[in-house]
């Protein structure tokens, strides 16, 4: 259960191409990342509407490679 730096970061570029992106491997183990997205897809939206559209973009990596992400969403 683990996913690369890279490929998160892939996989978030992938579902938000307009955004800067700021990923840290708390722990070096690929598994707990903290997240700092900006977007201009987060424009108007609640704080939780932000973290529900990131978290449904990692729905399957958190189901089976990543135990647990920090998420940080400002609307661009």
């Amino acid at each position: 259960m683990a996913i690369s730096k890279v490929e998160l970061a892939s996989i978030l570029e992938e579902n938000f191409p307009d955004s800067s992106i700021e990923l840290e491997d708390n722990f070096g183990d690929g598994e707990k990342y903290q997240l700092d997205i900006k977007s201009s897809q987060f424009k108007g939206l609640s704080m939780v509407k932000q973290h529900q559209l990131v978290m449904a973009a990692l729905r399957d990596i958190l189901a089976t490679r990543l135990h647990a992400i920090s998420i940080k969403t400002t609307a661009q």
